[in-house]
């Protein structure tokens, strides 16, 4: 079969460049409120801490890091944010915060004047 219909082939490139199609592109489609990222400064800005056990007793419903589900250890970095008190490690809550200026878990602007 040497001839395919136009519309068949339209249809097939369509379904092709879809899959080709970037999260970051289609994360960008669904981005209805244009929250962008933070800039480095600002999230340089946020309190740190190095988690403690003492720390943890005091983080009781935080005991893991809500970006990647793992627990949080003595010794680890992490961050505050400063509106909503949400704590996370600081590696996860950097890499969140340069594409998303909100937090991950209540979507609260990082910063007031953001």
């Amino acid at each position: 079969m040497d001839w395919v219909s136009p519309a068949l082939l339209k249809a097939y490139q369509w379904q092709i460049s879809t899959l080709e199609t970037t999260y970051r592109e289609i994360s960008d489609v669904f981005d209805v409120n244009g929250v962008k990222g933070l800039s480095k400064n600002s999230i340089q800005r946020l309190p740190e801490y190095t988690i403690d056990s003492e720390k943890l007793i005091h983080l009781c419903h935080e005991f893991c890091c809500s970006i990647c589900l793992q627990d949080f250890q003595g010794g680890d970095s992490a961050r505050r944010l400063p509106n909503c008190g949400h704590i996370f490690h600081q590696d996860c809550i950097e890499k969140w915060l340069t594409r998303n200026g909100s937090c991950p878990v209540c979507r609260n602007c990082v910063y007031e004047d953001d």
